[in-house]
């Protein structure tokens, strides 16, 4: 049994640290400074308007939503960032790891006493990967 759970965690763990790797492998190699799709909407129209003055697009909705924490980001990469968008990946990245931090403790949390190891690190680490 000690052998399967080994074997289990390596798994994981190299799934984990795989999708991981691939992911800041592919921020780097696809990276482009020029915005695509809904972005020239939705991240210059709104710092363009708030330039010239309209508070009211710090609300305004981007489709259905109310996107004021992505208006504070696109807002800091644009005024002191230079619209680059490496602040924007930077931020996703930590928006991610915080949340697989997040996860790991609410599992952490739940395990007992008595729960096996295994138990306890699998499901982090498919969270991570995942």
């Amino acid at each position: 049994m000690v052998l399967k759970d080994r074997t289990l965690l390596l798994a994981f763990g190299v799934l984990a640290i795989l999708v991981v790797g691939l992911a800041v492998v592919g921020g780097f190699r696809f990276y482009s400074p020029v915005p695509f799709a809904d972005m020239w909407h939705g991240y210059i129209g709104f710092y363009t308007r708030v330039a010239d003055g309209y508070i009211g697009a710090w609300w305004d909705p981007h489709n259905e939503h109310r996107i004021v924490l992505a208006h504070a980001l696109f807002w800091t990469d644009l005024r002191w960032f230079g619209g680059a968008g490496w602040f924007l990946i930077a931020a996703n990245y930590f928006f991610v790891g915080a949340s697989a931090f997040m996860f790991w403790r609410i599992l952490r949390a739940a395990a007992t006493a008595e729960t096996p190891a295994t138990a306890a690190i699998l499901p982090g680490l498919f969270v991570t990967a995942w």
